[in-house]
């Protein structure tokens, strides 16, 4: 078990914070960039981030990788500005909340020490974990909290399943990947609704 997942949407909430103090600052200066600004910071400032790792876990290598941050960036930038903010805290919660759902329960795979879980959650560790995310989204979001909630859970256990079904089990390439795929989902999902909602 790893205590320290229990933590990690508190850590992704710190790191979407640094990442929208990037997105405002830039902002005042190029507000259609704000969004991918907030996006590239976000990867910088987070460490659970390996690139080797999305592209080696998607199995399709660099491109799939490419694409995924392709999509990000052009979703960040379809979000609107007052929300911007919000968005890149949430996608970065929620993102690591999928991280300790694919860690809970499940058979990891043996492999190459780069590709171990960052950890083993216990019902403790996910049920804190959830509380959390889910407590951030809800307060921050309120009722498109619950979309965003529902989301992020059905992508991360779509990974899982897939990831059991294809090679077996978990493992920390799946987990990160997770994240990615994660973050994606929810600034994805919040630029759709925008869309809808100012159409």
């Amino acid at each position: 078990m790893s205590v320290l997942l229990a933590l990690y949407p508190v850590m992704g909430l710190v790191l979407g914070m640094l990442a929208a103090g990037v997105a405002t600052a830039m902002a005042s200066v190029a507000p259609v960039l704000a969004g991918p600004a907030g996006v590239v910071a976000l990867e910088a400032a987070s460490r659970l981030r390996p690139w080797r790792a999305l592209a080696a876990a998607t199995r399709l290598g660099w491109p799939a990788a490419a694409a995924l941050m392709a999509v990000k960036l052009v979703a960040s930038a379809g979000v609107p500005a007052p929300a911007l903010a919000s968005a890149l805290m949430l996608a970065a919660t929620l993102g690591r909340w999928g991280a300790v759902v694919v860690c809970y329960g499940g058979r990891a795979i043996a492999g190459a020490p780069e590709d171990e879980l960052p950890g083993r959650a216990g019902f403790g560790e996910f049920a804190w974990a959830s509380m959390t995310a889910f407590a951030v989204t809800l307060s921050i979001a309120e009722a498109i909290g619950l979309v965003l909630v529902v989301t992020a859970a059905l992508a991360t256990l779509g990974i899982r399943a897939a990831s059991h079904r294809l090679r077996g089990g978990i493992s920390g390439r799946v987990a990160y990947t997770a994240i990615e795929v994660v973050e994606t989902v929810v600034l994805g999902a919040l630029a759709l609704l925008a869309a809808v909602l100012n159409g």
